[in-house]
């Protein structure tokens, strides 16, 4: 009994240093979940964000585009790199480029425009930009007339899935 009492510190030590790892393991477990619930919600924002038939787009203050969606490409025939880092009113028509105005003025802008493809054509697409901040625009259009679809963009065959 004497020789217990007398590494009853010691073993209470150990047994303290011991709790404190499984609590911090506990911890680190903890974190390493919501991590991966965060990480699984940006999966799914991404996911949305990619199958969209809509154009999602971020605009920065100075009017280039931040971040597109694959809507883009697909809508306008541009590849992503061609998008990216150009002003967004390149790819208006003349006529509507004074939509930068409204722009700075109000917090949500609701209109219809009509963008250059990249063969030459143009598309009439109804818009929805707000700007979130002072330096940052989100923006998302979608086609006015489903005529405006390309031909290669909607199938017909073999599966479900087409552009509304």
């Amino acid at each position: 009994l004497s020789n217990v009492r007398e590494n009853m510190p010691a073993n209470t030590r150990q047994l303290q240093s011991i709790i404190c790892e499984v609590k911090e393991g506990r911890r680190g477990i903890n974190k390493i979940r919501k991590l991966n619930e965060e990480m699984d919600v940006h999966a799914n924002l991404q996911e949305f964000w990619d199958a969209s038939p809509d154009l999602f787009a971020v605009i920065a203050s100075n009017g280039k585009f931040v971040a597109i969606n694959h809507a883009w490409s697909e809508t306008l025939g541009y590849t992503k790199k061609e998008v990216l880092n150009k002003h967004w009113t390149d790819f208006f028509v003349p006529e509507d480029n004074n939509i930068m105005t409204a722009l700075n003025r109000c917090a949500v802008v609701l209109f219809t425009n009509s963008l250059k493809t990249k063969d030459g054509k143009s598309v009439t697409l109804e818009w929805h930009v707000r700007k979130l901040s002072k330096d940052k625009y989100y923006a998302i259009a979608r086609l006015k007339n489903l005529s405006d679809i390309r031909k290669d963009q909607v199938s017909t065959e073999g599966n479900n899935d087409t552009r509304w």
